[in-house]
């Protein structure tokens, strides 16, 4: 017994030294407790996640007009944040980012008027950085049949495929725009399964990992292998909700085609700018939702621009804003504006009169 008491002591012990050692290693490379999530700064109220003064009004998101709001990351700094760590947002007259426009379109603008999600509105990304501003920025010297060319930002967090037609036929088209750029992305799921499962899996199940991460902060080894794990399992249970919608051909596009037909029947141009989620990039998840919007916007004569080439070009963790907001950075906006800039150019009238 002695022996066996000896050799249960020394695996006893081996295995704490081989903890503490473990436990010294995760500090030593700076791995852990993850950063807390961001908050967001509104009129002096931090709030932990969301959200800053938006509004509703007939279906069509819009934040308050004129207003200003932060998110604040924690942990180390770095992207393009301030030195607290924030990201400031500035809304314009009409209740968007980005520069103040008339509504009445001026007779010497060819009006760009972009609608999408947080990825057009620039959650995480200084304005002037973002790729609205950016694209702007490239067409501005370009032209269009001899008039100057005017980008105008939609782009809302949250908007859905339903969302954006909403915001299009509410106030877009009111707008006289040239040309429509819908930014889509794999989460804009039309099926209602799949947007609950998104919202419960993003939202609560974020909120709770990071809850019970703080719980374990005093071990680095356990916080960090914990997050892992439940971050993994939760990616595996998007991915396979959205397969399943693939797959089993529940998966519609029909609100693209309705933005379409409006856009035409208004004189303009449409555009889709798919813009993936910025996730493993070498065995993309979402591969079978992608190929089929290219599919359906064969059929349907939509031009499409579709991002994940460009992007996949980088590893998935340097186009993030942050570790806990996996929202595109300045490089991957940069991206973005230089591929749709280039798919525009065939699409725009010649720069001349």
């Amino acid at each position: 017994m002695s022996g066996l008491r000896a050799r249960v002591l020394l695996l006893v012990a081996g295995t704490c030294v081989g903890l503490l050692l473990a436990e010294a290693a995760v500090r030593l490379l700076g791995l852990g407790p993850p950063p807390a999530p961001r908050r967001v700064v509104h009129a002096g109220v931090s709030k932990e996640w969301c959200c800053g003064p938006r509004l509703e009004v007939g279906g069509v998101h819009r934040y308050e007009a004129g207003s200003s709001f932060s998110h604040c990351y924690s942990g180390v700094a770095g992207g393009d944040f301030d030195a607290n760590g924030c990201v400031d947002y500035r809304i314009n007259g009409h209740g968007y980012r980005g520069p103040d426009f008339r509504r009445q379109k001026p007779g010497d603008v060819y009006r760009v008027v972009l609608l999408g999600d947080s990825f057009t509105f620039g959650e995480g990304t200084p304005e002037p950085l973002i790729y609205p501003t950016l694209l702007g920025d490239v067409l501005r010297g370009r032209g269009a049949g001899g008039r100057r060319i005017e980008v105008v930002n939609l782009g809302i967090p949250g908007n859905d495929l339903r969302e954006s037609r909403l915001t299009y036929q509410g106030f877009g088209r009111r707008l006289d725009p040239d040309l429509v750029v819908f930014q889509w992305n794999t989460n804009d799921f039309p099926a209602p399964n799949v947007q609950e499962d998104h919202l419960r899996l993003i939202g609560a199940r974020y909120r709770e990992i990071y809850g019970r991460a703080e719980a374990l902060r005093w071990s680095h080894l356990l916080s960090f292998a914990y997050v892992r794990l439940a971050m993994g399992q939760l990616s595996r249970e998007l991915i396979a909700t959205t397969r399943e919608e693939a797959l089993t051909g529940r998966y519609r596009f029909d609100e693209i085609g309705r933005m379409h037909r409006i856009a035409e029947r208004d004189g303009a141009g449409f555009v889709v700018l798919a813009f993936p989620e910025l996730i493993r990039f070498d065995d993309y998840p979402y591969a079978a939702i992608l190929e089929l919007l290219r599919e359906y916007c064969r059929s349907e004569g939509i031009a499409l621009i579709d991002l994940l080439p460009a992007l996949s070009a980088h590893p998935d963790h340097e186009l993030w804003v942050h570790e806990t907001d996996h929202h595109p950075n300045r490089i991957a906006h940069a991206i973005a504006a230089r591929e749709l800039a280039q798919g525009l150019d065939a699409l725009l009238p010649p720069a001349g009169p």
